[in-house]
C-alpha cells in the first residue's frame, strides 16, 4: 500500500524492539511513508472492508479494499495489536505489535566446530543476496569464503576444501551438476529448488550433495560437517518400495504433474504403496524437461497448472512419437462434463475428479497396461496413515496460502486468486477437509466472477475454514 499511495518522496520499514525477556520479545513493525494522508474520518472504516473504485483520489487503479482487514485479523490471531497514524498531505505511518517466543541455534554436536573452522569454501550463485547470505553464514562458523565467476571458473581457484553451489534458477541443473563431478575437484554441494531435489529422489548418489532452497542454516552446516569429514549420518533412509500382489508386481514409471503439494504428496504415496516410481514435479516446464530426457510408463497431470494448462500439454505430448500411446490421467476439482470432454479430446485417456479414490487410480494404470486390477492390497491400513499424513502436509501449507491470498486481494488480482483458491480446494478436497474445500470453491468462483461483494464473505469463511483446520486437534 505504501508503494501504491506513494506517488514521491520515501518509505521507511522500521522494526523496533519493544522489550524482551529470557523466552520472548515483543517487536513493533511499521511502514512509514510520505504519501497524500488521511483525513481523521477515514479511520473509522480504516479495517473493515473498504472496496477502493477505481479513479479513487488515492490510486487510480482501485483496489479489494481487504488488505488492511486481512492484517488485522492476522495480527489479532497472533495476540498483537494493529493500528494507524496519518495527517493528510503528511503521510501515513501503519504499524503492528507482536510478541514471539526467542528461537533456539541448535549447536552443532560436540567435537564438530574444528571440522568447518578455517576451512575454505569456494562458492557460486548468480544472485547477489544469496552470495551475501552464504559469505555470512559461513563466516559466522569461521569458515574462509571465496566466490567464483561462473560455475566453469570453479576449478580455477586451488586450496579450496568444499564448493557450493546455486543451481536453483539453472535451466539445465543436471547437466550443470555432470560439470561439478571432474578429477581432483573438492566436495561440492549444490542448491536446488524443491522440486528438482524430490524429482532426484536417491538417484546421482556419486554426484554432488544436495540440498533444496531455501537451506535451513542448520541442515546447512550439518551436510558441510558431513563433507568435511565428522562422522554424521542424519540422513534418512527412505524404506524400500512395498511389493504389491496386484498387476503381478508391476512396477510402472509415472510422472506426476501437479502444483498442490498435498494433491502430489496423495498421489505420490498411493502410487508408491503399489511399487511404483513416482517422479512429482510442479509445472509443465519441469514436467517438459524431464520428458525431453526419460521415458514413464504413465503421466497423471493436473488440469490447472501455474504455467499452463495440462490439457494443453497432453495435446503437446500425442504429436510425440514416444508418447502417443503413453497413458495419461488428468485430475481435476473442476468437476463438468465440459471439462472432462475438453481434455479427452486433447488427448487424455480418463478424467478423473478430486478428491480421486486410490483403488480408481491405481486400477486405470493397471488396465491401461493391461494388468490385473484386482484391489490394491493394504489399502484401509495406507489410508489411515496417509489422511493424517495430508492433513499435516495441508496445515503446513496454509500459512504460505495466506500471504499469497493477502498479496493478490491487495493487488486486486482476481485471476490470480482464483488460482490459489484452486491449489486450496484442491489440496483440501484429498484430506477430505469439506468446509476448507467448499469455502475455497465459492471463493474461486467468486474471484473469476469479479464480485467483490461475494469475495469478501468468501475470503472470511476461507480464512475462518483454515483457523478451524489449525486449531482441530486431529
Amino acid at each position: 500500500n505504501a508503494v501504491k499511495f506513494t506517488a514521491q518522496g520515501s518509505i521507511l520499514v522500521h522494526i523496533t524492539l519493544v522489550e524482551a525477556d529470557t523466552h520472548a520479545v515483543t517487536l513493533r513493525f511499521s511502514v512509514m511513508e510520505t504519501g497524500l494522508g488521511m483525513e481523521e474520518r477515514q479511520y473509522e472504516e480504516l479495517f473493515d472492508a473498504y472496496p477502493l473504485r477505481v479513479g479513487h483520489r488515492h490510486h487510480p487503479d482501485g483496489g479489494a479494499g481487504l488488505g488492511l482487514l486481512i492484517s488485522k485479523r492476522l495480527v489479532e490471531q497472533m495476540g498483537g495489536d494493529i493500528g494507524a497514524k496519518s495527517a493528510s498531505g503528511e503521510g501515513s505511518e501503519f504499524w503492528f505489535r507482536i510478541r514471539l517466543p526467542i528461537a533456539s541455534v541448535a549447536a552443532l554436536p560436540d567435537g564438530l566446530e574444528p571440522v568447518l573452522a578455517s576451512k575454505r569454501a569456494h562458492i557460486y550463485a548468480p544472485h547477489a543476496f544469496t552470495r551475501l547470505a552464504l559469505r555470512e553464514t559461513l563466516s559466522g562458523w569461521d569458515m574462509q569464503v571465496t566466490e567464483a565467476a561462473s560455475v566453469q571458473e570453479l576449478s580455477a581457484e586451488t586450496g579450496a576444501h568444499v564448493w557450493i553451489v546455486d543451481l536453483s534458477r539453472a535451466p539445465n541443473p543436471l547437466a550443470l551438476m555432470e560439470e561439478l563431478c571432474v578429477q581432483d575437484a573438492p566436495p561440492c554441494l549444490v542448491l536446488l529448488s524443491l522440486s528438482v531435489v524430490e524429482s532426484l529422489g536417491e538417484r546421482a548418489g556419486d554426484g554432488p550433495a544436495r540440498l533444496a532452497k531455501p537451506v535451513r542454516p542448520a541442515a546447512l552446516r550439518m551436510e558441510l560437517a558431513r563433507m568435511l569429514g565428522a562422522q554424521l549420518d542424519t540422513r534418512e533412509t527412505p524404506p524400500p518400495a512395498s511389493s504389491t500382489e496386484a498387476g503381478d508386481g508391476y512396477a510402472p514409471r509415472v510422472l506426476v504433474v501437479e502444483d498442490d503439494s498435498v494433491s502430489r504428496r496423495f498421489i505420490t504415496s498411493t502410487l508408491e504403496a503399489q511399487g511404483a516410481q513416482t517422479m512429482p514435479v510442479a509445472n509443465i516446464k519441469e514436467a517438459a524437461a524431464l520428458l525431453d530426457r526419460e521415458a514413464f510408463d504413465a503421466i497423471i497431470l493436473d488440469l490447472r497448472l501455474p504455467d499452463g494448462s495440462g490439457a494443453d500439454l497432453a495435446a503437446r505430448l500425442r504429436q510425440q512419437p514416444g508418447y502417443a500411446t503413453t497413458t495419461i490421467l488428468a485430475l481435476t476439482a473442476d468437476a463438468t462434463e465440459d471439462v472432462r470432454q475438453t481434455a479427452l479430446r486433447a488427448g487424455v485417456d480418463e478424467v478423473l475428479f478430486k478428491p480421486v479414490d486410490p483403488d480408481i487410480l491405481w486400477g486405470e494404470i493397471l488396465a491401461r497396461a493391461g494388468k490385473q486390477t484386482d484391489k490394491a492390497r493394504g489399502r484401509d491400513q495406507q489410508a489411515v496413515g496417509r489422511k493424517a499424513d495430508l492433513i499435516s502436509l495441508l496445515r503446513d501449507d496454509i500459512p504460505l496460502r495466506r500471504r499469497e491470498l493477502e498479496a493478490a486481494v491487495q493487488e486486486c488480482d482476481f485471476a490470480r486468486i482464483a488460482n490459489i483458491a484452486h491449489t486450496l480446494a484442491g489440496g483440501a478436497a484429498f484430506c477430505q477437509a469439506r468446509e476448507l474445500q467448499e469455502a475455497a470453491t465459492a471463493l474461486q468462483d467468486a474471484a473469476r466472477d469479479e464480485d467483490a461483494s461475494t469475495l469478501e464473505k468468501s475470503l472470511a469463511r476461507v480464512h475462518h475454514a483454515m483457523e478451524d483446520l489449525l486449531s482441530a486437534s486431529d
